[in-house]
């Protein structure tokens, strides 16, 4: 990679309902953009919950963490990887960056494996292949990425944003800025 400093911002749920922050985050990155790599990490917390209320779904937690029986995956990788990761790509677009809508799958640059089994389908990862990253930041291109993974078995796993962005920063020896509102 260029001499170029790599930055990787994690922004949480409650941050994305509001498109008016998103975009004025989005403003600033795209600033920042000739001085820095960047890569965006993005949970949605809020986003899922809204879904899971309108589904009719229970939804629980364990020690902060939500609890996600398989059946529930479809449902939050949409609301995640889908919904959530284009409407801050799109948002992106009119913050005149190129964005790459992205999951922690792509380009094998995570490895997942579940958690604790009690949370379901909740895993941890770790890093594994920076390479389809470092070429989209090399190009200028904004990688934004769900915090959603998936193990050698091929099961998509729901994984913490903050430990998300944390593996990022590590594979891109980065800085790490964390956007959050939960302590």
């Amino acid at each position: 990679m260029s001499n170029m400093p790599t930055l990787v911002i994690k922004v949480g749920g409650a941050f994305m309902q509001s498109d008016s922050h998103a975009l004025a985050l989005l403003n600033t990155l795209s600033k920042l953009q000739q001085s820095y790599h960047l890569v965006l990490v993005h949970g949605g917390g809020a986003m899922v919950e809204e879904l899971m209320q309108a589904l009719n779904l229970k939804s629980q937690k364990i020690d902060g963490l939500r609890v996600t029986p398989a059946e529930h995956m479809p449902y939050i990788t949409g609301a995640l990887a889908g919904t959530a990761n284009k409407q801050l790509s799109s948002l992106a677009i009119q913050a005149k960056l190129t964005p790459v809508g992205l999951s922690l799958v792509d380009g094998k640059m995570c490895t997942a494996k579940v958690m604790r089994k009690e949370l379901g389908a909740v895993g941890t990862v770790q890093a594994n292949d920076p390479t389809l990253l470092k070429l989209l930041v090399q190009t200028e291109m904004l990688p934004i990425i769900s915090s959603i993974g998936v193990d050698a078995s091929g099961q998509l796993l729901n994984i913490n944003a903050d430990q998300a962005a944390t593996v990022i920063a590590q594979l891109l020896d980065a800085e790490l800025l964390l956007l959050s509102d939960v302590p």
